[in-house]
């Protein structure tokens, strides 16, 4: 249980990390001036938008699930199955279905979403890069960490080519990529991922930023694994510091902060700081 609550949290750091999942219904919107919608379409797929952002920003998936299918009924009408749109739509259904642990239908979706936008914009293209990233994080959770790592890796190898090393989409490629190398035990790598996502982030937002708290973090989970504690220890409390002073004491960010500094003191045996 432990284990799934964490690869959810993972999940909805994802997708806050990534603009381009909360921007693909607006785009939608613009896309329209260039086809024959009615007002009446139009007005109600603009309505289906802005209620899905607020839904999903209130944790309200299940009703982000039906305004999405909406939205993607909508668009299928407009646009047919190969257009942008309906991938876009495609893939934010898939997000919804995936925060509602519907892994499966999550995966079909986010599938065919993919297979469009490699159709439309071929390989090498933003969309299909994310494409590739949230697929990867749906065979994560489905426990087909093979299938994760060769579409997280394609999703970096894009990133890299489009955007370059310093980029906050490249950072959560290497941080993302780094969960599933952990999970499949190859720790070495995991650990040079996390690194290189926690260096760009640095470099681009400073110490005191939400993501790079979650960079430290997750590094100290790797270095945990591999049994360099006092290493551990360091960045885990260095998250901890960012996330107190983002966001106080009572945050949830905070309480795992607390939870695994502390998995980490009593590995040490230092039980009284872990109590």
């Amino acid at each position: 249980m432990k284990q799934e609550t964490r690869a959810y949290v993972n999940f909805l750091e994802g997708i806050s990390s990534d603009i381009e999942e909360l921007r693909a219904l607006s785009t939608t919107m613009k896309r329209k001036v260039e086809t024959n919608a009615s007002k009446e379409d139009l007005a109600v797929l603009e309505q289906k938008a802005l209620g899905d952002m607020i839904q999903h920003a209130q944790g309200d998936f299940s009703s982000a699930l039906h305004s999405k299918q909406r939205a993607l009924d909508i668009v299928f009408k407009l646009f047919g199955e190969e257009h942008p749109g309906t991938a876009d739509s495609y893939h934010t259904l898939g997000d919804s279905q995936h925060a509602q642990r519907d892994f499966c239908s999550a995966l079909q979706s986010k599938q065919r979403a993919l297979d469009i936008r490699i159709k439309v914009f071929e390989e090498e293209h933003s969309c299909t890069a994310v494409g590739y990233h949230t697929l990867g994080d749906t065979q994560h959770a489905l426990g087909d960490l093979p299938s994760a790592l060769q579409s997280k890796q394609r999703a970096l190898d894009i990133r890299l080519k489009l955007f370059g090393e310093e980029h906050s989409s490249t950072a959560v490629s290497y941080h993302t990529l780094g969960d599933t190398q952990h999970a499949l035990g190859d720790l070495p790598s995991a650990l040079q991922c996390k690194q290189r996502a926690l260096d760009i982030r640095l470099k681009l937002f400073g110490e005191e930023h939400s993501s790079t708290a979650v960079s430290y973090h997750k590094l100290g989970d790797t270095q945990h694994a591999l049994g360099d504690l006092p290493s551990a220890l360091q960045s885990k409390q260095r998250a901890l510091d960012i996330r107190l002073k983002l966001f106080g004491e009572e945050h949830s960010s905070i309480a795992d902060s607390y939870h695994t500094l502390g998995d980490t003191q009593q590995a040490q045996c230092d039980f009284s700081s872990a109590l």
